[in-house]
């Protein structure tokens, strides 16, 4: 017996496993820091030595050099997330204090349901120190601030929350500058939507250019309202889904011509995507799940989903290890193993190997999604949509239709005027079709019920999804590599 074991631990193993498990490590490494608050591995000697293990798990390739893998991995993610909780103790010393901050605005605005917006700023200097993190500025009104400008507040700076080091509410606006040439891309985005405006009426445009470039920030306030009551709010935020159905249509598109051509194209769109909306937790996740799946499409390979998952948690919290407390990645991790784990283990559990018409995919895939962010849903918000799930079936299946009819009506305003409004009299109608149904499932007064949640009860709940996901897949032994982000 001691033999065999010892045998099993000499077994060669593929370099992609150790990289698997330290990737996992790292994932392991960054929960127990914030856990724990360990004060003990800002040294960059922590870093040498985890570098120094994966180079000699990766050179020895055996059983036994998963462990020096996963061992390497936590290490670095004490390491990486340690020194980012000394820098967000940094920005934390101001708390409570009337403070001049200066910094670069990274994301797109966010409205709020009173009329007034929040910016995300990072790049800090607060006097003539400059910190890393960042800072959640809100409850600002009657200013002109636009993603990539440099601003300036004064303001009492307050405590953060999720990935943010801090909060400065109403501050008084000291400068906004709007460097020269700044973001092309948002400039680009924003001149297209103009483009669009000119053939699709309000409010159905304002619908539209969500759909297709990520843009919030015009819906008014009782259409962000209706979006949350009903589910639906992340198909109008740059999310997943939209760039799901950029590559997919490019991938289908351009494989006529050659396979090449296809990665490329798809390649492309999600760089361009990317930098249109801005590179948020929840895209940088998507970004990066649609680039892997992709190449191994190319080479004629498959991620299986788990592995997945694992490897791009790691890589997004390498890079920044606070997109462990965003809701937004949290959510879009959470949709990701609904989508690409558990739709796929249902249709084998009711369906076998027939493959189900779109329909049911569509419904599928939207009640997987719904189950596994409920937990984090309830545990943030104490409330959830019961109508959901109804509104996202009678609207997804329209979604990539739409955003190529509101793209085209854009395109050919600039080459043929009266064929731009076709194609926005066109996407007029089924915007138009949207809004009905947000309306009438956003109206009833029992759409939203409250829910009650703790992080014990949250925990409790994924044990419970994990052990129902392992029983599917045992029950039905459905192969979860068969399903990919692209096809």
């Amino acid at each position: 017996m001691v033999l065999m074991f010892l045998w099993r631990l000499e077994v060669r193993r593929h370099v992609s496993d150790v990289v698997l498990a330290f990737a996992g490590g790292v994932v392991a490494g960054t929960v127990l820091s914030f856990w724990l608050s360990l004060p003990y591995f800002t040294s960059v000697a922590w870093c040498l030595l985890a570098v120094g293990l994966l180079l000699l798990a990766m050179i020895n390739c055996r059983t036994y050099a998963l462990a020096v893998a996963v061992l390497a991995g936590i290490l670095l993610g004490f390491f990486r997330t340690d020194s980012t909780l000394v820098d967000i103790k940094n920005i934390q010393r101001f708390d409570d204090q009337v403070i001049t901050v200066s910094g670069t605005v990274f994301e797109d605005p966010d409205t709020g349901s009173d009329g007034s917006f929040a910016v995300k700023i990072n790049n800090l200097a607060i006097g003539d120190r400059a910190l890393s993190g960042s800072i959640y500025v809100g409850k600002l009104k009657n200013q002109d601030i636009k993603r990539g400008d440099s601003v300036t507040f004064s303001g009492k700076l307050g405590g953060g929350f999720g990935s943010f080091a801090g909060a400065m509410w109403r501050p008084s606006v000291e400068a906004v500058d709007r460097p020269v040439p700044g973001d092309l891309a948002r400039q680009a985005r924003d001149w297209f939507g103009s483009l669009i405006r000119q053939v699709i009426g309000e409010p159905e445009v304002d619908l539209g250019l969500g759909y297709l470039l990520g843009q919030r920030r015009s819906l008014s306030d009782h259409m962000v309202d209706i979006l949350k009551i009903t589910g639906l709010t992340h198909i109008v935020v740059a999310s997943g889904y939209n760039l799901t159905v950029l590559v997919r249509f490019s991938r289908r598109t351009f494989y006529k011509l050659s396979r090449f051509a296809a990665l490329f194209a798809a390649l492309v769109l999600i760089v361009c995507f990317i930098m249109i909306t801005g590179v948020s937790p929840s895209m940088l996740r998507a970004g990066l799940v649609s680039v892997l799946s992709l190449l191994a499409w190319y080479y004629g390979r498959k991620f299986h989903p788990v592995n997945l998952l694992v490897l791009v948690a790691a890589a997004t919290l390498l890079l920044n290890p606070s997109y462990i407390m965003d809701l937004g990645w949290l959510l879009s991790f959470g949709s990701f193993v609904g989508v690409m784990i558990f739709a796929p283990l249902l249709y084998a559990y009711f369906f076998g190997k027939r493959k189900p018409n779109f329909l049911v995919q569509v419904l599928f895939e939207t009640f997987s999604a719904q189950l596994l962010v409920l937990p984090i849903l309830i545990y943030f918000f104490g409330q959830i949509s019961v109508v959901s799930i109804f509104a996202n079936m009678l609207v997804l299946p329209t979604i990539p239709i739409t955003m190529l009819l509101t793209f085209l009506a854009g395109l050919f305003v600039l080459v043929v005027f009266p064929l731009g409004q076709l194609f926005g009299w066109l996407a007029n109608i089924i915007l138009g079709y949207h809004l009905n149904v947000m309306e009438h499932f956003g109206s009833l007064e029992w759409a939203m019920v409250p829910a009650e949640l703790n992080a014990v009860g949250a925990v409790v709940c994924y044990a419970a999804l994990i052990a129902l996901g392992l029983y599917l897949s045992r029950v039905t032994g459905y192969k979860l590599h068969n399903a990919n982000v692209v096809e």
